[in-house]
């Protein structure tokens, strides 16, 4: 059965990483910054409001110089360290559960949509999974022979250098640290070797926040985007922030898909009603954990979570899924023990079909959207092909309209990046950055838009022009979603006017991250449709300002997915 799950778990994440779908719009962030900057420069402050431990960006470098700049090389280290989790999460339930709980664990890890979703993405969330499960093997493994000094010797450079891997560690490493001040004697490692340690962890940490680390924290973009993810129990609604974090940690490990709002009610519900459930099974392993493996493997487990909602509560660190991955292995853990222990009180000889019977129905309810995943991997914001049909079919002279969200992607896909164009990447970068006017995420200006806004956004690019679209102003937020359904004044007149002014007679027009957005320039733009490409999430149209006939009409702008 173990064999069988890793199998089927490596066979999900080498399809996603093979089928090397387009860079999203997070990920072509930070792969701008990697492609486009010196190793050196990597330690600075990033662009497109980005931050990443230094030691992975250095590893995403070295990726980029060995096989090129490209998806494969970008994602071969989060694909890497999406495998490395599996055996990992079984290592680390083997020493807390019997062999059934180990495997039934690492079946959820294996099908958890939450985990196979960063399996290709150019993000570090993958690698603070993997430093926080060494982490806390070494660490139990210390606890088992807590005199044993070889242990210690392992863990003093691992702590020193896992806050510049990940910057998550700091929760494993106070975790590990509480767990053992707060043990028995005899369960403890001698204070002539556990607090230099712990020093040595605080003073590498140290400089690795102050430079890298607080300027993301103090980001006032960051702020805003992160705001209804701080518990910050002094502001009104912390309770509510509080379940919703449990609801969308719980939910995404074991089901997958949004608990953002607007949910139907039903489906509000359903969320609700499985977040009950999934805490109730972790509250029965835990108990389980505590009486069976000892206090002191139990903390170390639940330490770094409990140091997470800490965080939060006094408003220094958001509870998201993504942000708390590292801690999720051992809610993983703590589920599967509670399974294991309903297992128990089945009858002795029927304990193993209803073993396999339960194993099924614990992943269950993540196959649906497993399935989708692997079946369409490119099923979001697929520029690359779109930039590509572009590159083929436009004529000289033939400018494009870039919409906001599609700018870090499309300066990725249109560079060369044997010889870089470090000009127009440097203009994109400060177009593009929170503060800029093609910012895609800003803030709703509070204002009309004035009409001629963003004219000397249109650039010299190859054969033509490329114009980029001014920011829309229907700001996404985590944790409750758009501040505003529909764009700033004017700004569906402005865009509109500002694409008819530059066809000549023709424009192209690329479109993704739009949140339906695209319909609003629909009635506006008073241009025909002679070329269209449009499928998953990505709209790339030639317009012309020919008269319109009835062989030539706007609505093919929104032909069905994958019509040309």
């Amino acid at each position: 059965m173990l064999a069988f799950v890793l199998a089927v778990g490596i066979a999900m994440r080498a399809v996603l990483y093979f089928a090397r779908p387009s860079l999203l719009l997070d990920e072509v962030r930070l792969s701008l910054n990697v492609a486009a900057r010196s190793w050196s420069g990597l330690l600075r402050p990033l662009d497109y409001d980005q931050t990443a431990p230094p030691l992975f960006l250095w590893a995403e470098k070295l990726a980029t110089v060995v096989g090129g700049v490209n998806e494969y090389s970008l994602r071969a280290i989060p694909f890497l360290a999406s495998i490395a989790v599996l055996p990992l999460v079984y290592f680390l339930a083997q020493r807390v559960l019997k062999e059934r709980g180990a495997v039934l664990a690492t079946a959820l890890a294996s099908f958890s949509p939450l985990f196979l979703q960063y399996t290709r993405q150019v993000k570090p969330y993958a690698i603070d999974v993997v430093v926080a499960l060494c982490l806390t093997i070494w660490a139990l493994d210390w606890a088992r022979t807590p005199q044993d000094p070889r242990q210690a010797r392992r863990m003093l450079p691992a702590g020193i250098v896992a806050v510049w891997l990940s910057a998550s560690a700091l929760f494993v490493l106070i975790g590990i640290a509480l767990a053992f001040a707060l043990a028995a004697p005899t369960d403890r490692p001698p204070a002539r070797r556990l607090l230099p340690m712990v020093g040595a962890w605080v003073l590498s940490f140290l400089p690795a926040y102050w430079w890298v680390y607080r300027p993301a924290a103090a980001n006032p973009y960051m702020q805003q985007f992160w705001s209804g993810s701080l518990v910050s129990v002094w502001k009104s609604g912390a309770s509510w922030r509080l379940w919703h974090a449990a609801r969308e940690i719980l939910w995404q490990t074991f089901v997958g898909g949004t608990t953002e709002p607007p949910l139907r009610p039903l489906d509000d519900l359903l969320v609700s009603v499985g977040t009950i459930a999934f805490l109730l099974v972790s509250a029965v392993g835990l108990r389980r954990l505590a009486r069976q493996a000892g206090p002191v493997p139990c903390a170390m487990l639940t330490a770094p979570g409990l140091a997470v909602v800490g965080a939060s509560l006094v408003g220094q660190y958001p509870l998201a899924a993504r942000l708390v991955l590292f801690a999720v292995p051992a809610l993983i853990i703590a589920v599967a023990s509670g399974w294991d222990r309903i297992l128990d009180a089945g009858r002795p000889g029927r304990r193993m079909s209803i073993a396999g019977f339960a194993g099924i129905c614990a992943v269950a309810p993540a196959l649906p959207l497993d399935a989708s995943i692997v079946r369409h991997p490119t099923a979001y914001e697929d520029v690359r092909p779109a930039v590509r049909e572009f590159e083929r079919r436009n004529a000289p002279g033939e400018p494009i309209y870039v919409f906001a969200a599609s700018v870090p992607a499309w300066a990725f896909y249109t560079t060369d990046w044997s010889a870089p164009d470090t000009s127009r990447l440097a203009r994109m970068a400060r177009l593009a950055s929170s503060g800029g006017p093609a910012f895609e995420n800003a803030a709703p200006r509070g204002r009309a838009i004035r009409i001629g806004e963003g004219d000397s956004l249109a650039f010299p690019f190859r054969r033509g022009r490329e114009i980029i679209g001014l920011y829309h102003g229907a700001q996404d937020r985590h944790a409750t979603g758009l501040v505003q359904q529909v764009p700033d004044t004017n700004w569906t007149t402005n865009e509109a006017r500002r694409i008819r002014n530059a066809a000549t007679p023709t424009v192209w027009l690329l479109m993704s991250h739009t949140y339906g957005l695209e319909r609003s320039l629909r009635g506006a733009l008073e241009l025909c449709v002679d070329r269209m490409f449009q499928r998953d999430g990505v709209v790339l149209a030639r317009f012309t300002s020919a008269p319109r006939s009835s062989e030539c009409s706007q609505d093919a702008a929104l032909a069905p997915r994958g019509q040309r």
